[in-house]
């Protein structure tokens, strides 16, 4: 994952691919997927890849009802050996609705 920084507007969805990069060592460890503790605004889901291992598809879904402010989000390892992948600080602002106005 590149990008940590998202603008996201009431109602929109954002998905994002997530790739984990594992020493070798690592990579002989077995762990229960991806968490992420969120606000009651956000739903954020994790998919894991069936084609490419190690890879998983972030869904972040904005409630309709979500008042504009920036929530900071920590992506965390799940089970025995989560506690082994590093986190990753997401930062998500959520827009309010912008409203273009049309030549008069």
């Amino acid at each position: 994952m590149e990008e940590t920084n998202f603008k996201l507007n009431p109602g929109a969805t954002e998905e994002v691919e997530i790739r984990l990069l594992r020493s070798k060592r690592a990579r002989r460890t077995s762990f229960d997927g991806l968490q992420a503790r969120t606000s009651d605004d956000l739903s954020i889901s994790f998919t894991k890849s069936t084609d490419v291992p190690d890879t998983y598809t972030m869904s972040v879904l904005v409630d309709k009802a979500a008042s504009p402010k920036s929530h900071t989000v920590v992506v965390k390892g799940l089970g025995t050996n989560g506690s082994k992948i590093k986190g990753k600080v997401l930062s998500i602002e959520v827009i309010g609705s912008q409203i273009v106005k049309g030549d008069e």
